[in-house]
């Protein structure tokens, strides 16, 4: 169930009152400039004009394995970001929000999901030079706000195994593992059998998503059973190893990798590993 406001910028006013203000630091937090005014640090949301500064934050301030399994890297991710603004009364499930220090606009930047009883991190990240100062705590405590006010009942992330200062600050913050899920490609150095019984579903869909956004998703069905691929520049990524499924995406469109990500580590040669994933839960 949703919160009653009716857009992030109401969610943003409740979470104001609940966090005790929006500022965020003050001038020995993050040693700048500072006028001695609090107001001169914020959170708030994005507008649509200021959506390549959350775009630059992440590119600058994010680890790039983990970059590149996310849609911030297309070529259409401003565009697509920007449909998530349109219709706010009745677009509150998902938030793009950051820390905006005045005279210098955002610093950090984070992109927040509600799906049904859980509240998601899709992306969160604070410029190089102002981490450690404070910024991400004071996130961490806005998005618990939001999260609440919406009423999720945990909140979740994913986060690279290999990223310790990463998963260092969110353990602080009461995040504990819940489980690994390990990334390879495939590197089809073996004969593959016809894609029998496999079947395309949405492909138009995605195509046409990904002509505008340079992502898209569509779904393989084998025996009933549906398989989400997502399509992106270069690559398919699925949640299945199996060989239909690989020789269907190669009858597709064989130029691309294939990445695969699964609870289990595989021990094959044809499969090489590209990152192991941690899954960090908090209950609320």
């Amino acid at each position: 169930m949703s919160a009653s406001p009716s857009s992030y910028a109401a969610l943003s006013q409740l979470a104001h009152s609940a966090f005790g203000g929006l500022v965020v630091g003050k001038a020995a937090d993050i040693d700048l400039d500072w006028s001695g005014d609090e107001s001169a640090i914020r959170i708030r949301a994005f507008e649509r004009s200021e959506l390549d500064q959350l775009l630059n934050i992440f590119s600058e301030a994010v680890p790039g394995a983990q970059l590149r399994r996310s849609i911030y890297v297309a070529p259409g991710a401003e565009a697509f970001l920007a449909r998530l603004l349109e219709h706010p009364s009745l677009h509150t499930r998902q938030q793009l929000w950051g820390v905006e220090l005045k005279d210098k606009g955002f610093v950090a930047a984070a992109h927040t999901r509600f799906i049904e009883e859980r509240h998601h991190l899709n992306n969160c990240a604070v410029l190089p030079a102002l981490q450690g100062r404070g910024l991400g705590g004071r996130m961490m405590a806005h998005w618990e706000s939001l999260a609440r006010l919406q009423r999720s009942k945990r909140l979740t992330l994913d986060v690279d195994l290999e990223n310790d200062r990463a998963r260092r600050h969110y353990s602080r913050f009461g995040f504990s593992d819940q489980a690994r899920s390990y990334e390879y490609q495939f590197e089809g150095s073996r004969d593959l059998p016809a894609p029998k019984d496999v079947h395309l579903i949405d492909w138009a869909v995605a195509q046409a998503c990904f002509e505008i956004h340079g992502f898209g998703r569509f779904d393989l069905v084998l025996g009933g059973e549906h398989h989400s691929v997502d399509f992106r520049v270069g690559e398919f990524r699925l949640g299945s190893r199996d060989a239909r499924l690989l020789s269907a995406l190669q009858a597709i469109d064989r130029s691309r990798r294939i990445l695969v990500r699964t609870p289990e580590v595989i021990k094959d040669p044809v499969w090489a590993h590209t990152g192991t994933i941690v899954h960090m839960i908090k209950a609320l």
